[in-house]
């Protein structure tokens, strides 16, 4: 199996109550972050889900934001169903 070093990222999970004295050194090639999304879910490092939940909150206030526009544009019921569908 090849790596993609360019896209690879390196997440270290700690405990918030106790943040850690030793890192391991970071790797050169390889870009250290405190949050990457992998299967449609945001992680954090300290475990925590307060980006996934802004993010659900966003792509949903888009979609409401959507469906209000379009009935109010005088979109049939049946579709809005075929457009929240997508």
């Amino acid at each position: 199996m090849v790596i993609n070093l360019a896209k690879t990222k390196e997440l270290i999970f700690y405990n918030p109550r106790a943040r850690p004295k030793f890192l391991p050194p970071a790797i050169s090639t390889v870009e250290r972050v405190t949050s990457a999304k992998g299967l449609g879910i945001y992680i954090q490092d300290n475990l925590k889900c307060d980006i996934h939940f802004q993010y659900i909150m966003t792509i949903s206030s888009q979609i409401l934001h959507i469906l209000k526009a379009l009935k109010r544009q005088g979109l049939s019921l049946e579709m809005l169903h075929n457009v929240c569908a997508i």
